[in-house]
Parts: C-alpha cells; sequence; structure tokens
C-alpha cells in the first residue's frame, strides 16, 4: 500500500442489532466516522436499524434484510452486488459470519458468541442445537479462506482452538470490548440508594433458576432488595418464586440499564458459559457487587480489570465468586473503545505492510 492511501475496510454486522453485537457495532460506526480521512469504511447492516445511516454520514452503509432462510443457508448473497461498487478491499470483518472465499487482502473473522461451539450449554431444544452446530460447521469449512480469527476473552479462543483441534486456526487475536463514554464519565451518584438485586439476560445459558435459588441467598439477609432481571420474561412480567417478588423488565434502552445498575447492591450472573460477558463488565463499574458463576469468561474478565480481591460463595452444590466494584477511573483508557479499535487498527497495519495475499 501507498503510505498516503487510505485503508479500505468492509464490516459485516448485518446480523447484529441488539446485545452486544450492537454495542460494538455503534462504536464502530462512531470511530471510523470520526476517522474517515484515514479510512474508508463499509458497512453492513441489518435493515432493523437503518436509522443509523443518518448518524453517521462519513462512512457507507448498507441496509440488508436477511430473512431467516437465506441466514442459514446462504450468508454471504448480498455481497457481490455491495462489492460491485467498490474497488479492491483491503480487510473484509465478518461478525459471526462464514467466511466461504477471498474477498479482501484480509479476511478476518469474528467469533460473536460460544454458541455454536458449546450447544450442551447454551441451547434448549434439539432444533438450536442442530442449528448451533451446522454454523459451527459452516465456521470450521471457512478456517482456511480466513486469515485472523477473533473472539473476544482468551478463554473463547482456546475453546474454538480445542473444538476444531483437527484444523489449523489462522492468525488469532482477542479482540474485547470496551464501554463508552459515558459509562466512563458517570460515577455512582451517592444520594442513590443501593436497593436493588439484578441480573440481565433470559437465554437458557443465563440459568434463570440457578439466579433465583441466589435471589433467595440474598433475601434471608437483606430483606430490603428488590429483584429485578433484565430481558424477555417469556410470558409473564412478574412471578412469585421462594416467596420472591421478581420483576422481569424488557427492551430497556441502555442508558436506563446504567441507572439501575447504579442502584444495584448485588448484579447476579449465573451464566453457564460466556464469550465476553458485557453485562457483567459495565456491572462490575456500576453496581456495589457481583456474585458471578465460576467460568472461564469471567474470570478473564476480572484478570483484565485487575480484580484479585475474590470471595468464593457456596450457593446449593456450586461455588461462586463475589467481587466489589471496580474504581472505572483507573482502567479508562484500557477499557475505552478509542483504545481498543485504536490497538486493532495498528495490528491489521503492521500485517498490510508485509502481507503478500492480493485479492
Amino acid at each position: 500500500m501507498q503510505a498516503n492511501e487510505k485503508v479500505s475496510i468492509l464490516f459485516n454486522f448485518s446480523s447484529s442489532y441488539v446485545g452486544g453485537g450492537f454495542k460494538r457495532l455503534k462504536a464502530y460506526l462512531n470511530w471510523y466516522n470520526e476517522n474517515h480521512l484515514q479510512y474508508k469504511s463499509i458497512f453492513i447492516i441489518n435493515k432493523r436499524i437503518a436509522y443509523l445511516e443518518l448518524q453517521f454520514p462519513n462512512v457507507t452503509i448498507y441496509t440488508v434484510n436477511p430473512s431467516k432462510f437465506a441466514r442459514f443457508f446462504c450468508d454471504d448473497y448480498y455481497l457481490n452486488r455491495i462489492l460491485k461498487n467498490h474497488n479492491a478491499i483491503d480487510v473484509y470483518f465478518a461478525y459471526g459470519f462464514p467466511v466461504y472465499r477471498r474477498l479482501a487482502k484480509l479476511n478476518w473473522f469474528h467469533l460473536s458468541n460460544l454458541l455454536p461451539l458449546k450447544t450442551e450449554l447454551t441451547c434448549k431444544t434439539s432444533f438450536e442445537r442442530l442449528k448451533m452446530k451446522l454454523l459451527a460447521h459452516r465456521i470450521k469449512r471457512s478456517l482456511p479462506k480466513i486469515d485472523i480469527f477473533s473472539a473476544e476473552s482468551p478463554s473463547s479462543i482456546k475453546i474454538s482452538i480445542d473444538s476444531w483441534a483437527d484444523t489449523t486456526i489462522p492468525e488469532k487475536y482477542c479482540l474485547e470490548n470496551g464501554i463508552d463514554e459515558y459509562l466512563m464519565e458517570s460515577d455512582t451518584d451517592p444520594c442513590l440508594k443501593a436497593q436493588y438485586a439484578i441480573s440481565i439476560g433470559t437465554k437458557y445459558y443465563k440459568r434463570i433458576d440457578k439466579v433465583i435459588e441466589i435471589f433467595k441467598v440474598l433475601n434471608s439477609s437483606y430483606s430490603e432488595l428488590e429483584f429485578k432481571i433484565i430481558g424477555p420474561s417469556l410470558g409473564q412480567n412478574k412471578f412469585n418464586r421462594y416467596g420472591l417478588d421478581i420483576e422481569f423488565i424488557d427492551n430497556l434502552p441502555q442508558l436506563a440499564v446504567y441507572s439501575i445498575l447504579r442502584q444495584t447492591k448485588f448484579f447476579v450472573s449465573a451464566s453457564s458459559v460466556e464469550n465476553s460477558p458485557n453485562s457483567l463488565l459495565e456491572a462490575i463499574l456500576l453496581a456495589e457487587k457481583c456474585i458471578i458463576s465460576d467460568i472461564p469468561a469471567h474470570r478473564d474478565l476480572l484478570k483484565r480489570l485487575g480484580v484479585d480481591k475474590i470471595n468464593k460463595l457456596k450457593i446449593g452444590n456450586e461455588f461462586f465468586l463475589e467481587i466489589q466494584k471496580v474504581n472505572v477511573s483507573l482502567l479508562k483508557n484500557s477499557l475505552s473503545w478509542d483504545h481498543i479499535i485504536k490497538k486493532k487498527m495498528n495490528y491489521i497495519s503492521s500485517i498490510l505492510k508485509t502481507s503478500s495475499n492480493h485479492v
């Protein structure tokens, strides 16, 4: 590449309109929009969030509306139409999508979650397990076409290596999550009373029954607590179990989640598996205490944040980790999206300079 030539990157986030993928997408859009003089960025996003086109005028955005059938059998059917509008692409970044062919000088696949590799822990029905196993098979088939493979924690990379032990995984990169500026610049309001016990997420691997069991233990010592679970209620907004009134809250804006976490005495996560626990990252910085399952991704995050004071609690027949709030001001630089994306771009630049790949 010429020294003054822009690096061109095509991002495929077409299935990310909620959760951690949506947070990463918005952070990327914001950063590349601000750095458009240095990078030519093209984003493929889901039609459900087409409103983002108006918010980021300095990047090129295509919206697609993949049906479940097309998503299942033909992940990249829309790419030819988009690529016709652009000359050679330097980097193709696929967020969770298998990469079947040479699309850029560097093909980058990012493992967006561990569901395909841990179906026994993440899928409730046989049909869900079948879908995830087929996706895992397609990802494995695409590995020879990938130059860079990333996941969001060291343990996720290790699980990938172990799962595909008979296949060579390309260059590996730990692409962690960041936190937004609002969270970094805001601290707990001393006037707010910590009154909640909170858990986030209701998918199968979140183990809601175990969360409620922990709520019961907390209630025996903190009778003033209000118990809330943020996520789809699966049929009811409130229910009573073990004598506890538990409220489900669905479709909550991100700033409202932060507000609740600032009033949280105990954040609870009983997940059986995680790629990168976004909600725990936010909770550690905002809630008074966190009680979390002892799984590799949680341990990775505690190490990243420099947490060394960990109390072990036995609840039922399982040990959980209890940790205190972490001071966000000490971690602003390393947790910012700006730091994480700059680090990624420096990595890409170093590879492009020495790469002999051609489209």
